[in-house]
C-alpha cells in the first residue's frame, strides 16, 4: 500500500481512504462488533479521542507505511476511520454505522435518538427510525412506528439527512434540547 499526502487546501479527504469495498467486507466479518483498544480496554472511538499509550505508540511514526497500515487496521477492528479536514493536525473520526446501532441525529444543540435500522451495503446510506425518551432522557425505547429518516454519507465522513443536510448522524443515544432558543 501506497501512502499518498493528503491535497492542500480545505477540501475534506479521507485520511485514511478506506475503499467501500473494504467496508463492505469487515461489516459482514462476525469479528467487526468494534473490537476495544488492546491497552486500555476502552472502546477504540474514546480512546481515539483520549489516546492512550497502545494508540500513541501507533501513530508515532505515522509517516511509515507499516504504521499507517497498522493504524488502519486499528481503526477498522474498533469501527471508525478517520478523515482530515482542512490543516488540521489530527484527524476526525468518523463512526460507521451497523444496524441495530443506537445513534442520535443532532443540529444546533438539539439530539434525538435513534435507531439504524438499514445500511447500504456500501455504508453510503443510512436509514434511521426515531426513538422515544422519557422526561428525564435516561431511558430510549425503541419505537416500532417512529419517524423513519434517510442519512447520506458526504465527502467528510460526516452523515447527514438526505433532504436538507442540516441535520448529522451521531453514534449513541442522546436526547437534548437547546434551552437557549
Amino acid at each position: 500500500m501506497t501512502v499518498a499526502p493528503p491535497p492542500n487546501g480545505s477540501v475534506c479527504v479521507p485520511f485514511p481512504s478506506v475503499a467501500e469495498a473494504v467496508f463492505s467486507a469487515i461489516s459482514r466479518d462476525a469479528l467487526s462488533s468494534r473490537e476495544p483498544c488492546y491497552c486500555c480496554k476502552k472502546s477504540r472511538l474514546d480512546c481515539w479521542l483520549d489516546p492512550c499509550a497502545g494508540l500513541l505508540a501507533i501513530t508515532r511514526n505515522i509517516r511509515d507505511p507499516r504504521s499507517y497500515e497498522r493504524l488502519l487496521r486499528w481503526c477498522a477492528e474498533g469501527g471508525f476511520e478517520l478523515h482530515r479536514t482542512g490543516n488540521l493536525d489530527w484527524p476526525i473520526a468518523r463512526p460507521w454505522f451497523y444496524v441495530g446501532d443506537g445513534a442520535n441525529y443532532s443540529f444546533n444543540g438539539d439530539a434525538y435518538p435513534v435507531t439504524v435500522i438499514e445500511v447500504s451495503p456500501n455504508g453510503t446510506r443510512i436509514t434511521v427510525r426515531r426513538d422515544r425518551a422519557t422526561k428525564k432522557d435516561a431511558i430510549f425505547a425503541i419505537d416500532a412506528k417512529g419517524k423513519t429518516m434517510t442519512f447520506t454519507r458526504r465527502k467528510d465522513g460526516s452523515y447527514r439527512s438526505s433532504k436538507c443536510g442540516t441535520w448529522v448522524l451521531g453514534l449513541g443515544r442522546t436526547s437534548e434540547r437547546n434551552r437557549e432558543l
